[in-house]
């Protein structure tokens, strides 16, 4: 067990690994996502309906800047994408704490994260610069285990900060990890040069935004990901409002998930990469969507958050990595950054909907039955992914 392990993570350029401490690094400064909602509700006194209006606001300037990012990485490199946005970003988390009133706060967020997410579409578009054709899946899912164990990490250090010292301390200590990850990308990642894409491809290149069946592909994905995304929005509210938890134990929720991700997803993918993507990519929807149906299923506390907490975890690892693998299948050596811009920008639409949906529609409809209709269409969309399979499976254009 422990052999096969170690060789799930074998074959991995360096830089890659580079890439993956850069993410570790950033990520483990990311205390303000999973307590965003109840900042805004407890410590701002804003009602669900502005604080869905605020956590829509991160999602749209994800959005902005999935855009931004693809477009830019064609531009100056993933190299320069990165850097940019880890040092911006990091610089204008400080202002948090000095911004209280509505308006004025959604717009800094909109500007913080539309910086910010530019790091996306540019981080797996790297990950494909760097990797072997081979082992692409396994350098995704090293960044995702990275990104993963970060979050093991921020949450709990959130928690525990939110609670004993106020939830400024989480902007602060975000935008300091920024800025050492952005340190860590310089010393450790080498700036590859842009690849040139001769004329006759510029030419015959698709757009993934006019390719039909991957558009049908991530708009299904986009319904499983709303569902998803409710661990950041919802999850957090109903555990400290209906079950009575508080702060820091949220955090160690997780922390749990974090750290089942960093334990098993590599070791999963190494065996699932060889094979055909979609049924893990489609399992993994299921799970997503069951997970959510525990929670009005189940009458028991504990047993309810460790059956959700399996099964969005296991769900995540089946169904993230390859949301993206089959991205860069579809795409061709023209347009790999557009492509995965196109896949980060159906994870922040994600979170617009996710956050749209999310706590209003709870305060309309309460908690029982807003689960029941987010675990049913995930399921639903699965099944969809399903049939669609063999029309996105395969390149797009024959480069």
């Amino acid at each position: 067990m422990v052999g096969y392990f170690k060789r799930s993570f074998q074959g991995l350029p360096k830089n890659v690994w580079s890439l993956a401490v850069v993410m570790l690094i950033n990520r483990s400064g990311m205390m303000v996502v999973p307590f965003l909602s109840l900042y805004m509700l407890d410590v701002l006194g804003w009602s669900k309906t502005q604080a869905g209006i605020g956590t829509s606001v991160y999602g749209l300037a994800g959005l902005l800047g999935a855009f931004a990012g693809a477009w830019l990485c064609d531009i100056y490199g993933t190299y320069k994408v990165l850097m940019v946005s880890l040092i911006v970003a990091g610089f204008s988390f400080f202002a948090y704490p000095l911004i209280t009133e509505f308006y004025a706060l959604i717009s800094w967020i909109f500007v913080t994260v539309c910086i910010a997410d530019m790091m996306r579409p540019a981080i797996f578009t790297a990950i494909s610069d760097y990797s072997d054709k081979d082992n692409v899946a396994r350098g995704i899912s090293l960044i995702r285990m990275a990104i993963n164990l970060g979050i093991a990490i921020g949450p709990a250090v959130g928690g525990f900060l939110a609670f004993h010292y106020g939830y400024n301390w989480l902007f602060i200590v975000d935008g300091i990890t920024c800025l050492i990850a952005a340190v860590a990308l310089y010393l450790l990642v080498e700036d590859k040069p842009i690849i040139k894409v001769n004329d006759k491809l510029k030419k015959t290149k698709q757009s993934p935004y006019t390719d039909k069946s991957f558009l049908l592909f991530m708009a299904l994905n986009l319904i499983v990901l709303t569902a998803f995304f409710q661990i950041l929005y919802t999850t957090p509210v109903y555990l400290k409002e209906v079950l009575g938890i508080q702060e820091n134990l949220i955090g160690w929720f997780f922390t749990a998930n974090g750290l089942m991700i960093f334990l098993f997803e590599m070791p999963i993918i190494f065996y699932l990469e060889k094979k055909s993507h979609f049924p893990p990519l489609v399992i993994g929807g299921f799970m997503i969507g069951l997970s959510y149906l525990i929670f009005p299923l189940c009458p028991y506390v504990l047993p309810a958050i460790i059956l959700h907490s399996l099964l969005i975890g296991f769900g995540e690892i089946m169904n993230f990595p390859f949301i993206s693998t089959i991205g860069l299948g579809r795409a061709g050596e023209a347009n790999k950054a557009q492509y995965m811009g196109a896949v980060s920008v159906v994870f922040s639409l994600g979170l617009i909907v996710a956050s749209v949906v999310g706590l209003p529609l709870v305060e309309l409809i309460g908690f029982e039955l807003f689960y029941y209709i987010m675990g049913g269409i995930a399921c639903i969309a699965s099944l969809l992914l399903w049939l669609i399979r063999h029309h996105v499976s395969k390149p797009v254009l024959d480069f």
